[in-house]
């Protein structure tokens, strides 16, 4: 088999018990497995600003959330809308992919779609049922010339190996 171009290698860049991090080609991949926290928030902004500047192109963001009935306090929501600010400025795209089935999954998908079009983000952000569906988004949107971009099948099985490898489930 051929190797992928250095680009298109899996790169596990976290696991705690608070978030799993990897990036695959151009898209950054996080795992929620816990409320937000400030830490993980910073986290997430300074891999996201390394993998823009390593590849002088705009990343995508994949965020895979666990929606937990937390209600964020003042500090923390000063540090997502620093987060948002820095994406607003250098991504692509953004998909939120919320697992939970049922009337709470789609609940949470409505509020982070109503959310996205109050935000009037410079760029495409849209919620999601599966890591397929948002990665067959992500990959129509995925423009990283001159580099290849990742298809949509490959971000999907490099997410599902990301989640394989952690130490933390």
């Amino acid at each position: 088999m051929p190797t992928p171009p250095p680009n298109l290698r899996l790169r596990k860049l976290q696991d705690d018990p608070l978030i799993l991090l990897g990036s695959y080609g151009n898209v950054l991949i996080s795992v929620w497995r816990n409320a937000p926290t400030v830490r993980v928030l910073q986290d997430i902004e300074r891999e996201f600003a390394k993998l823009q500047a390593e590849l002088a192109t705009k990343p995508g963001f994949l965020s895979i959330i666990n929606p937990l009935p937390v209600v964020p306090g003042e500090e923390l929501r000063r540090e997502m809308v620093k987060v948002m600010d820095q994406l607003d400025n250098s991504a692509f795209a953004m998909a939120a992919v919320i697992e939970v089935q049922g009337f709470v999954g789609a609940t949470f998908r409505g509020v982070i779609a109503a959310l996205n079009i109050a935000s009037r983000a410079p760029y495409p952000r849209k919620a999601f049922g599966t890591v397929a569906e948002a990665a067959t988004w992500l990959s129509q949107l995925n423009r990283p010339a001159p580099l290849p971009a990742p298809s949509a099948a490959d971000l999907t099985t490099a997410t599902a190996q990301l989640r394989a490898s952690s130490n933390h489930g």
